[in-house]
């Protein structure tokens, strides 16, 4: 049952989403939001990033937790996701960017929805792949989701044909790559390295190892059952160096993670770090499941493992677009073997097979990815908030 300041709450907003449709919508504001309003991050975060270099545009970024606002920068505005204002801004944004399912009564037909998408790299099953194992009210949300939305945005080709098929999505897709892989072909890589290295007060002769797992349906065993020892050992015998080990949870599970024995010197948590896209630069190594982080990872040429101690069970359950045997990522089904693996990596090989895999699955390296998305909303807003006008003038970029 609802308490009385629930239910007046309720009310109000029922009362400005009704209203919201006679709200006139302002050219310059554009509503983001990230993982669920969970920080300033991913894809969303770098095409902000171009676009408040110019300070054209009234941004603000939907938040779960109000902790996050110091993430922001000057000049953005954080607002409460399931405030009133929230609400408010949806309706009178001309531009909503998200890189998760959105929850909303509707969207006005004039403004303009760019759905990034977090996940690429033909990694594990999405959306209608997996529809048995999902909620059926987050199936709703995906479908109504999917309608509303303009454009998709494409780590790969792959992709496409994903889009297409299993999220509901019949609209143009923009195959430019994910704005979020931009830190990767910047000339500051050396710059966010060492912001990454001061930030965990981390010797800067160390390297990192970063542990990025995905998430589970119903069992998190598998983030206690990895044995850092053995990698930071097996490391150090490989490459005559010491390493410390970051981690970085799933925001699914990110609080099962804090049973793990942190002890801030060669076991560190990651999530502490408002931007994985620059833990992955700073990091020489990465250790990952079914995560489509392996893909970003990979762009750069560094090497992956993959640790994958109940792989039956989740080829059971959800499983990978393509057999684990023909991904280009080393990987175990126990401690042992996640040791071997890093003892007999062999360079020349893993680029081989990574540069066979890249062109499989049509991946798609674009430094300009965020640059571009933001000319597509200048465009738009210029001539009138015609979204046709888009298309028109980058028709190569769309499917």
């Amino acid at each position: 049952m609802l308490t009385i300041k629930q239910f007046v709450s309720k009310s109000i907003k029922a009362i400005v989403w009704s209203a919201g449709f006679f709200f006139p919508i302002n050219k310059k504001k554009i509503v983001c939001c990230s993982c669920i309003g969970k920080g300033y991050s991913d894809n969303p975060k770098y095409i902000v990033e171009e676009m408040h270099k110019k300070d054209e545009y009234e941004i603000i970024w939907l938040l779960s937790d109000m902790s996050f606002a110091d993430t922001l920068p000057n000049g953005i505005i954080a607002c409460n996701m399931n405030s009133i204002s929230a609400i408010y801004h949806l309706l009178t944004a001309s531009v909503w960017i998200d890189n998760f399912r959105k929850k909303f009564r509707y969207k006005k037909k004039k403004t303009l929805y760019i759905q990034t998408w977090h996940g690429g790299g033909a990694g594990k099953k999405s959306e209608k792949d997996v529809i048995d194992t999902l909620n059926k009210t987050y199936v709703k949300m995906a479908i109504k989701d999917a309608k509303n939305t303009d454009i998709m945005i494409a780590p790969d080709k792959y992709a496409v044909d994903v889009y297409r098929n299993s999220f509901w999505f019949d609209g143009p897709i923009a195959t430019i790559g994910y704005p979020r892989c931009v830190p990767f072909f910047s000339d500051e890589k050396e710059i966010i390295r060492n912001r990454v290295y001061e930030f965990f007060n981390i010797p800067c002769e160390r390297g990192i190892v970063l542990y990025a797992p995905t998430f589970r349906k119903d069992n998190e065993d598998y983030l206690l059952s990895i044995d850092f020892s053995k990698i930071l050992n097996a490391l150090h015998k490989k490459t005559e160096r010491n390493f410390v080990v970051l981690t970085h949870m799933h925001i699914n599970v990110e609080s099962k993670g804090n049973a793990l024995k942190y002890d801030n010197s060669t076991l560190i948590n990651g999530n502490a770090y408002p931007d994985m896209q620059e833990l992955l630069v700073a990091a020489e190594v990465l250790i990952s499941d079914y995560s489509s982080v392996s893909f970003d990872f990979a762009l750069m040429k560094k090497p992956v493992f993959r640790y994958l101690p109940d792989l039956k069970a989740y080829q059971t359950d959800r499983d990978m677009y393509i057999p684990i045997d023909e991904y280009p990522y080393p990987y175990a089904e126990n401690n042992d073997e996640l040791e071997k693996i890093i003892l007999e990596f062999d360079k020349d090989l893993y680029l081989k097979n990574l540069e066979n895999f890249m062109n499989r699955i049509g991946a798609l390296y674009n430094k300009n990815a965020a640059k571009r998305v933001c000319e597509y909303i200048s465009t738009y807003s210029k001539n009138g908030l015609n979204k046709k006008k888009i298309y028109e003038a980058y028709k190569e970029d769309f499917c």
